[in-house]
């Protein structure tokens, strides 16, 4: 769990700290107060550009195929879902979409 949420005092002397993506934080953050209240595995719904869909061409990363649509992608096993799940002690559902939406 985030060192913020839990033993901050481990901060002073600890040789490693990492700095974790958005989501991954973003969603421990949200979740980590709910976590004794739930009975079922939350789900963390993501939407992001393509920026995160990797550099080697692919319908993941096309503008053409992505303009104004919401494109699911990696939807089970998401290092993200093991990762948050991993750092909450709890299964969390973790699902990503890749959305581009072109204004003229």
């Amino acid at each position: 769990m985030f060192l913020e949420l839990g033993n901050r005092e481990a901060l002073r002397t600890a040789t490693r700290i990492s700095n974790p993506g958005c989501y991954a934080t973003g969603s421990q953050l949200a979740i980590a107060p709910l976590v004794p209240y739930v009975s079922s595995p939350p789900t963390v719904f993501g939407v992001s550009g393509y920026s995160g869909a990797g550099t080697k061409p692919s319908p993941k990363n096309d503008v053409n195929y992505l303009k104004d649509n919401l494109i699911p992608y990696s939807l089970t096993n998401h290092i993200h879902e093991r990762e948050i799940s991993h750092h909450l002690g709890t299964t969390v559902n973790f699902t990503l979409k890749n959305l581009i939406i072109i204004c003229n």
